[in-house]
C-alpha cells in the first residue's frame, strides 16, 4: 500500500485559490477582449491585427488552462475529502 503525505486543508486551500485565480483572470480577460474589439473602431492598422491575433492565441491557451484547472480543482477537493475520511477512520481505530 502506498503512503500519502498531504494535508487536506492545504489541498482545499489551493483548490479554492486556483478557482479564484481562473475566475478572476477569466473575467478580466473577457473585459479586455471587449475593450480591444471596441478599440478597433479607431485603431485600424496591421499592428492591431497582429496584436489581436496574439491576444486570441493567448485566450485559447487560457481556455485550455481553465478546463484543466477546473478538473484539477475537483480532483483536489475530492482528494481532500478522501484524506479527511481516511484520517478520521485511522483516529477511531
Amino acid at each position: 500500500m502506498s503512503q500519502v503525505f498531504s494535508d487536506p486543508e492545504k489541498l482545499k486551500e489551493f483548490a479554492n485559490a486556483l478557482r479564484v485565480f481562473w475566475q478572476t483572470t477569466e473575467g478580466k480577460s473577457w473585459m479586455l477582449k471587449s475593450k480591444l474589439l471596441q478599440l478597433h473602431e479607431t485603431w485600424q492598422d496591421q499592428q492591431y491585427e497582429t496584436f489581436k491575433g496574439e491576444f486570441e492565441k493567448a485566450m485559447e491557451v487560457f481556455i485550455r488552462f481553465k478546463k484543466t484547472a477546473e478538473k484539477e480543482e475537483a480532483y483536489l477537493k475530492h482528494s481532500a475529502q478522501e484524506l479527511e475520511r481516511y484520517q478520521k477512520e485511522r483516529l477511531s481505530i
